[in-house]
């Protein structure tokens, strides 16, 4: 099995660093790639092991994610999983499972926003 390369680079280093990491407008992306490249260089210094350091930076990357708990978190979380897929830091397998959770979050969310179909429209009383 091939090893998995970290973040893509764009001065062909094999090591992410922060002048390296992609450039998004997004916080949540952000975040989850900064939690990726400190795992990265954390386990890469400890065991000198590219893959595990790559597959323990793609645990911390998903760990960082937002919740989808929210519009604006469920937004994130596909953002987070979409870029996360680019980079490596998600498997494709994994994506389909997280985009998923987002994709029930978001019926959960809209469910509980929406007026039943069952309950009749209330009345105005007027006085």
């Amino acid at each position: 099995m091939p090893e998995p390369e970290p973040l893509a680079s764009s001065n062909n280093s094999n090591q992410p660093s922060a002048q390296n990491i992609p450039t998004t407008g997004n916080l949540a992306v952000a975040r989850c790639l900064e939690a990726y490249e400190r795992a990265y260089r954390s386990r890469l210094a400890k065991d000198g092991n590219r893959y595990a350091a790559t597959d323990y930076a793609g645990r911390l990357y998903r760990a960082a994610m937002p919740a989808p708990s929210s519009r604006d978190g469920i937004r994130d979380f596909i953002a987070c999983v979409a870029h996360g897929v680019l980079i490596g830091a998600i498997s494709a397998t994994d994506s389909k499972v997280l985009l998923y959770a987002a994709q029930v979050a978001q019926s959960a969310l809209r469910d509980n926003t929406a007026p039943k179909a069952s309950e009749p429209p209330k009345a105005s009383v007027e006085n």
